[in-house]
């Protein structure tokens, strides 16, 4: 078991255990059957996509973090996947590329349109994101932890050079810090 409420594992311990369990880098063949497992299972979300989907998406046991909730067991995330999906008018997953780090664990970069049923009514909304996955034997995911996403990004560049005097720092980001456009993450153009 890779946790439990009571005994909650964090990130590298979780990450560790997935490793030991799953030594082998999967073929390119499997990760690309995961991947389209992962785009088919967002879009459309809703609730039958859901039920129907995260049994060949995701492992019985699991680490999943998307920075609002940890989860650890496949039936704790169908149940917060189906919330997310009654909350959801739309959703579309578009992988933009992947690559295999030299553990054999996979990192996807992605982007989401969404639609919600509340916040910004009737607006697509999109979020950008870097995941780290850890496949099983079958391509189902036993670790996918979102690792980054632009919003958390959006610090300006010419920020980092006043680093040093906390106070100056604090005051610079506030006076400075601006919506990162389309495509980029504070300078970072993606492709």
């Amino acid at each position: 078991m890779l946790g439990s409420k009571e005994n909650r594992m964090d990130y590298h311990d979780a990450l560790l255990l997935a490793r030991r369990a799953h030594p082998e880098t999967p073929s390119e063949a499997t990760i690309a059957a995961a991947l389209q497992r992962f785009s088919e299972f967002f879009g459309p979300l809703t609730e039958q996509s859901v039920r129907s989907g995260i049994p060949h998406a995701y492992a019985p046991e699991l680490w999943f973090n998307d920075t609002l909730k940890t989860i650890t067991r496949r039936a704790e995330l169908e149940c917060y996947m189906v919330e997310t999906a009654h909350n959801v008018e739309h959703c579309r997953a578009i992988i933009d590329t992947w690559s295999i780090s030299r553990e054999g664990d996979v990192l996807v970069r992605w982007h989401m349109l969404i639609r919600f049923n509340r916040f910004a009514r009737g607006q697509d909304t999109e979020s950008m994101g870097i995941s780290l996955l850890r496949l099983d034997e079958r391509g189902a995911h036993r670790f996918p932890a979102g690792l980054l996403e632009r919003r958390r990004w959006s610090v300006p560049t010419r920020a980092i050079a006043r680093l040093g005097n906390p106070r100056r720092q604090a005051t610079s980001l506030n006076r400075t810090q601006k919506k990162s456009p389309p495509g980029s993450a504070a300078g970072f153009e993606f492709p």
